[in-house]
């Protein structure tokens, strides 16, 4: 009994440390971040797009557009993969930058964890299917995962 409950607490401890961890090894696709986006990120991200309107039209309003904008960011992935060698995946530089509010957006030429603000995009945000894209001349692909 005591072997099960000591088998038990070291399980819970593990899940508890990976699930905290915000990198995850998938062997077929390499390294990928976990995207759990904090409210201040999202915030931030929201700032960056939306600029003075960013509290009429998203924070402080009562659409479902910060709600949507979440939901989006959390079927967001990720991840770099070294083995991508000459596979033709549609490229970031491919997708409209959304500009209305924000002029001064500029296409993302290399991937930085803490920087890079998925909402500058005009991606498919209710898409049916996986959408999968490459950042332009790294080995980081960015996959958006259906609305469930």
């Amino acid at each position: 009994m005591k072997k099960l409950l000591l088998t038990a607490m070291f399980a819970l401890i593990g899940i508890t440390f990976f699930s905290s961890n915000q990198y995850v090894e998938n062997p077929k696709l390499g390294i990928f971040r976990e995207n759990k986006y904090t409210k201040s990120q999202i915030e931030a991200f929201v700032r960056e797009v939306f600029k003075d309107k960013a509290d009429e039209l998203v924070l402080n309003s009562n659409s479902r557009r910060l709600e949507i904008i979440t939901e989006f960011l959390n079927r967001v992935e990720i991840y770099e993969n070294a083995n991508l060698g000459s596979k033709k995946i549609e490229l970031l530089s491919s997708i409209p930058i959304i500009r209305k509010y924000n002029p001064d957006l500029k296409l993302d030429t290399y991937y930085n964890q803490s920087t890079f603000n998925p909402l500058k995009y005009d991606f498919n945000m209710s898409s049916n299917e996986i959408l999968i894209y490459r950042i332009d001349n790294t080995n980081y692909i960015i996959r958006i995962f259906p609305i469930k």
